[in-house]
């Protein structure tokens, strides 16, 4: 394919928009231009930037465009749409990194739009930088399970530590993931409390085996009938023998786990989360019913009946 048409199809991506669900435009074509047609596609990136093209101003980042800065530095700091702002920071972070970088694009975590939050933990994640880590901290206690659940990523990989991988980990950092992407406040805030002093501790110099148990598993064949009836596609109720049985890790990661569920109105979850009186149930229960009553009154007769049964 030739270079005039790589710039031809760059020019019609400027023009439709591109891949709508694309957050910024196919740079794969560049290594493909002469540097003087790399030119000329830079400055249709500026221009359309220039014209508040948050996706323009993505791929000039991911291009590492140095020329395209002055403009970026100036939309960053002065732009009255939120979103042209955080789109440039997150490209100056990309191009020029630093902690006054990072540290600009962290501020994007509590105000920014959805999308610019989570590209902002995402950015945030490719950053060496204390700021970057720090803003990743602050990015677990964004009322935002896609933002928490990256930022989680993002400081396994830079402290070291393995990632928690659900069904095939349940350990107690896998646990308590579990609660950190949960969708219901009561769950994740003194979830994610936790976890950014498991981390800050970590970062200050502890050993990761002095801040995070070692996993002590129970029987596996309780495990193994728990995964089993909680995946079950009948619809009939949770068997609660098998996690009645464990204890330790094991039945930590269980309890993490129905609760997580709860978050995603699973109603075999709460019925089993009541029946086995997981500590905090009750106002996880109360925030569903609050949250959720309006649109679904089927849902919330199964909340308030599993209520009922808590104040027995």
């Amino acid at each position: 394919m030739s270079s005039s048409v790589f710039l031809a199809g760059l020019e019609n991506e400027l023009k439709t928009g591109g891949d709508p669900s694309a957050f910024a435009y196919d740079h794969s074509f560049f290594a493909h231009l002469s540097a003087m047609e790399q030119l000329v596609a830079e400055n249709l990136l500026i221009e359309a930037s220039r014209r508040g093209d948050t996706k323009a101003s993505g791929t000039l980042g991911n291009l590492g465009c140095v020329r395209a800065l002055p403009l970026l530095d100036d939309l960053s700091a002065s732009s009255p749409a939120t979103a042209v702002r955080a789109a440039a920071r997150r490209a100056v972070a990309l191009i020029r990194p630093s902690s006054a970088a990072s540290a600009a694009v962290a501020e994007d975590l509590a105000e920014g739009q959805p999308i610019d939050r989570l590209l902002a933990s995402e950015t945030l994640r490719q950053q060496p930088d204390e700021a970057a880590t720090r803003g990743l901290l602050d990015a677990l206690q964004v009322d935002d399970l896609f933002v928490r659940d990256g930022a989680w990523d993002g400081l396994l990989d830079r402290l070291g530590l393995p990632r928690t991988t659900g069904a095939d980990d349940f350990g107690p950092l896998s646990a308590l993931h579990l609660r950190v992407i949960c969708t219901l406040k009561t769950v994740w805030n003194p979830a994610t409390s936790r976890a950014r002093k498991l981390f800050q501790r970590i970062l200050a110099g502890e050993a990761p085996a002095v801040v995070i148990p070692t996993y002590v598993p129970g029987d596996p064949a309780l495990r193994a009938a728990a995964l089993a009836t909680l995946n079950a596609t009948t619809g009939d109720p949770i068997n609660l023998a098998p996690i009645l049985a464990m204890s330790g890790h094991d039945r930590e990661w269980f309890e993490s786990n129905l609760l997580s569920r709860i978050g995603d109105k699973d109603v075999r979850a709460i019925d089993a989360a009541a029946a086995l009186r997981i500590k905090g149930v009750e106002n996880v229960l109360h925030e569903g019913n609050k949250a959720w009553s309006a649109w679904s009154p089927e849902l919330a007769v199964t909340i308030r009946a599993a209520l009922l049964f808590l104040q027995r």
